[in-house]
Parts: C-alpha cells; sequence; structure tokens
C-alpha cells in the first residue's frame, strides 16, 4: 500500500491515480462527485485524468463499484443513469450553476445517484435543498452540510471519496464521527484538503 498523503485518527488522504488506490482499500461506503463535464466547462482545472474523458471516469467508478458497495454519486443532470440505481436524489442548489447554451432556464441542481444497500434513517424526501458554498475553491465543490445529509443514511463504516476534490466529503465524514479516505490525482486538492484537515486537529 502507498505512503498516504496525510493521516489523522479519522482521515486518510491518498495522492494518486483512484484506479490504482481504491482496490487497495476496504472502503463501506463510497460518496463521490466524479469529473464530468469538467473537461468543457473548466478548461480542465480539475481532477480530470490527461487522456481520459470525464464520463468514462464516472462509468468506471460505477460499473467497477456499484456491485460491490454502497454508493451515492453525483452525476451530469443531461444524461441517464449507469447501471441501475435504486433511487434518485436531487440536490436543489438555491443558487444556479453555468447556463452552457441559449436556453432561458439555468441549471439550478444536481443529480445524486443512490445505488447498493445497507441505507437507513427517517423516511425524508429526495430532495436536498441546501444552498451551494459561496465562493468555493474548487470548481464544482459541495458542502458538507449536504454531503453530512447523505452520509447520515448510509451504512457504518469507512466512506471513500475516489474524486476527492478539495475534500467536503472528508470533512462532513468528520463532522458525523466516520472514518474517511480520500483520493486526488491533484496535488493541490490534496495540499488543501490536509491542511484544512491539519489545522482542525491543532485546533483541537
Amino acid at each position: 500500500m502507498m505512503q498516504p498523503y496525510y493521516q489523522d485518527d479519522q482521515v486518510t488522504i491518498y495522492h494518486g491515480d483512484c484506479r490504482e488506490i481504491l482496490p487497495l482499500v476496504q472502503p463501506a461506503v463510497i460518496v463521490s462527485d466524479p469529473p464530468y463535464g469538467l473537461a468543457s466547462a473548466y478548461g480542465r482545472l480539475s481532477r480530470v485524468i490527461p487522456g481520459d474523458d470525464d464520463a468514462a471516469l464516472s462509468d468506471w467508478l460505477v460499473t467497477g463499484w456499484s456491485d460491490r458497495l454502497p454508493m451515492a454519486i453525483f452525476a451530469d443532470n443531461m444524461r441517464g443513469p449507469i447501471g441501475r440505481p435504486r433511487r434518485q436524489l436531487v440536490w436543489d442548489k438555491a443558487a444556479f450553476g453555468l447556463s452552457g447554451s441559449d436556453l432561458p432556464w439555468i441549471n439550478g441542481h444536481e443529480i445524486v445517484w443512490i445505488y447498493g444497500h445497507g441505507w437507513s434513517g427517517r423516511k425524508r424526501g429526495t430532495v436536498l435543498r441546501t444552498p451551494r458554498l459561496q465562493n468555493p475553491d474548487h470548481p464544482t465543490e459541495k458542502p458538507p452540510r449536504l454531503l453530512q445529509r447523505i452520509i447520515d443514511c448510509a451504512p457504518p463504516g469507512l466512506v471513500c471519496d475516489p474524486f476527492m476534490g478539495g475534500g467536503s466529503t472528508l470533512r462532513a465524514a468528520k463532522n458525523l464521527n466516520r472514518n474517511a479516505i480520500g483520493i486526488e490525482l491533484e496535488e493541490r486538492w490534496c495540499e488543501r484538503a490536509a491542511l484544512a484537515m491539519a489545522q482542525e486537529v491543532l485546533a483541537l
């Protein structure tokens, strides 16, 4: 197993290609926002492995792991589900995203596909109304509060985000006293997440 980029009592971060690292760890659940559409929207600024199509990475994650583990995967609004999800959640961001067309409507939501078994908790609606972050560092950063609402219903055990980005999934897991692993290809995001986790540990 490769050396962690960062590790504390609850969080471990690995810098590298998740396709090489994920098979070596043993998560109980995957919660992730794979890169889809980032090449066109952000000029390949984030998390995209050179030579790969964005959608191919999302496909790899779902087709390779949804039969093995429960998963919550953010996805392209305009694309149908990969595999056989059990539920569709809608994140109402209470804000508009990029338009990308001449239509008068701008996306104010994102889709989350739920796979696998073991999800539990009180019954609730499938629309999650959580404002998006203001001026996030990462172009697709999700609010930890939103991820907490998903992880809170996940089976017990280690939470893994194979496309960690800025580390919001790790932050949400820690807020719920869950152990988590993040994997990220771009070192700048590993550094940002590691600094955030280390500062919190020092503050305690």
